[in-house]
Formats: C-alpha cells, sequence, structure tokens
C-alpha cells in the first residue's frame, strides 16, 4: 500500500529512496547519534559516511539550512594535530592535548581540529 502524498505517518520509500518527515527525522537523528556515540566511547572509528548522515538529518531538522551548528561543520575546514602544530609552533603532543579545548573530535582514533578554532586562538594570543 503505497502512502498518500499528505499522509505523514512513517517513511515513504520511493525506488531506493527513502522520504523521512518530522518525527522521524528527528528519531533517525537520535538513532545515529547513538551508534556514533557508543563508538566513540569503545575508541573505534566513525565512519565518514555517518557523520555526514548525522550532519544532513540535522540540516534536516533545523529551520535553515546553516541555522544548525553541526550543519555548519560541513564547510569547517578540520586540520590534524601535525598541521595544528605546525600553524602554532606547538609539538604534536601538545596539540592533542590542547585539541578538545580547541572543538576538536576524534575521527578514526585521530583528532580533527576545526581552523576556526585554531585562527581564533592565534589571533587571541597576538592581542
Amino acid at each position: 500500500m503505497n502512502p498518500v502524498a499528505g499522509d505523514r505517518r512513517g517513511p515513504v520509500v520511493v525506488g531506493g529512496v527513502v522520504v523521512l518527515h518530522g518525527d522521524d527525522i528527528r528519531h533517525m537523528l537520535l538513532a545515529v547519534r547513538h551508534i556514533i556515540g557508543r563508538r566513540r566511547r569503545e575508541h573505534l572509528p566513525v565512519p565518514p559516511e555517518w557523520s555526514a548522515l548525522e550532519v544532513a538529518l540535522a540540516q534536516a531538522m533545523s529551520a535553515g539550512p546553516q541555522s544548525d551548528a553541526a550543519a555548519q561543520s560541513v564547510n569547517e575546514t578540520w586540520l590534524s594535530t601535525r598541521e595544528v602544530a605546525d600553524r602554532t609552533g606547538w609539538t604534536e603532543r601538545h596539540a592533542r592535548r590542547r585539541a578538545s579545548q580547541l572543538d576538536g573530535r576524534r575521527e578514526g582514533g585521530r583528532w580533527l581540529i576545526p581552523e576556526s578554532a585554531v585562527t581564533e586562538h592565534l589571533e587571541g594570543q597576538r592581542e
């Protein structure tokens, strides 16, 4: 049985595409965040596709495409601890220690740090 266009009782499957509405998006986002959080707690890598799905669902939940912080991270440039060390003059070890203070996140066992946070930190030190 095919749902009617105005029917919002659940996901709609069209060929190889699943269309989610309202609460379905929220439930899917919660499920994706749960499994990503679990993998991080167990120190397992998070596939980039899962992170991209989390961002896409967060965008769908927000009123505008760029109003959600997770959605903004799509356009962010992420740096490794080696790149941060090169830019700041720190050692890689020190960059790893400071990563969480610079809004870094662990992906696949590596720290990724937003370039904007590093730039902001460097500008703050110059003042």
